[in-house]
């Protein structure tokens, strides 16, 4: 699953929780919630699914390999 735009990682934390074995890579950029994110998800049961990235994810998807199965756009978007 990806997720563009954290928040503070309780949509993250939700999917984690939706696939048993499944994986979450989700997207921040804004420094505050960046760490409030960070301190949410080190709370979870899931907190070894989800792999938080820092950054604006216009920028930095293209580092990403591999597929996804699911795509959660909560950003605000670009025209």
């Amino acid at each position: 699953m990806l997720e563009l735009g954290s928040a503070i990682g309780y949509s993250a934390i939700t999917m984690a929780h939706a696939t048993a074995q499944g994986t979450v890579t989700t997207f921040e950029r804004d420094e505050t919630r960046i760490q409030d994110a960070r301190a949410f998800l080190q709370k979870s049961v899931t907190k070894d699914q989800i792999q938080l990235i820092e950054g604006d994810a216009f920028e930095r998807i293209e580092e990403l390999q591999g597929s996804y199965d699911f795509f959660v756009c909560g950003c605000i978007k670009r025209s």
